[in-house]
């Protein structure tokens, strides 16, 4: 077999597992649901405003009522526009969010879990919240205070 041919036959079955993949990922997401826990979700130790959490925050937009997805978290949070992402969609959804908290929920992961409509944590589980400062268009500065953060989890019973 020649050199160009092996890379032709390479390529054309790289294309047809990317079809075999799209179409899996097509059927799971639109596969008929009849609500209760419908999936878990196992987040990663930082969030990154990526590919992963548009797809995180998609599958919460899409829950019908009734339905439950489960999320994990273990983790020190990570960029905000990721997590905010998720936060806006667990606040929209029609369905609900259980957050199991194993470990740690720092920073974005404290504010996420917080906003569940279900939130189990676990012994030995620690939060932490902080105060963020950011800039609005005017160049005005902008703090997001720490009590508010701390009374909802206080709520909560975290």
């Amino acid at each position: 077999m020649s050199k160009g041919k092996f890379l032709d036959n390479t390529r054309t079955i790289a294309v047809i597992l990317t079809i075999v993949v799209a179409i899996s990922f097509i059927a799971v997401f639109n596969s008929p649901r009849v609500g209760g826990v419908i999936g878990e979700v196992y987040m990663p130790a930082k969030i990154e405003a990526n590919y992963n959490t548009n797809l995180v925050a998609a599958r919460i937009s899409r829950l019908l009522p009734g339905e439950v997805l489960i999320m994990h978290i273990n983790g020190y949070g990570g960029e905000v526009a990721g997590g905010l992402e998720i936060l806006n969609a667990i606040k929209t959804t029609k369905g609900e969010v259980k957050v199991i908290v194993s470990g740690a929920a720092m920073s974005m992961y404290a504010e996420i879990a917080i906003a569940a409509h279900q939130l189990e944590v676990l012994p030995n589980t620690f939060f932490m919240f902080h105060s963020v400062q950011t800039h609005n268009e005017d160049g005005d500065k902008i703090t997001l205070n720490i009590d508010e953060q701390q009374r909802v989890a206080m709520e909560n019973k975290i």
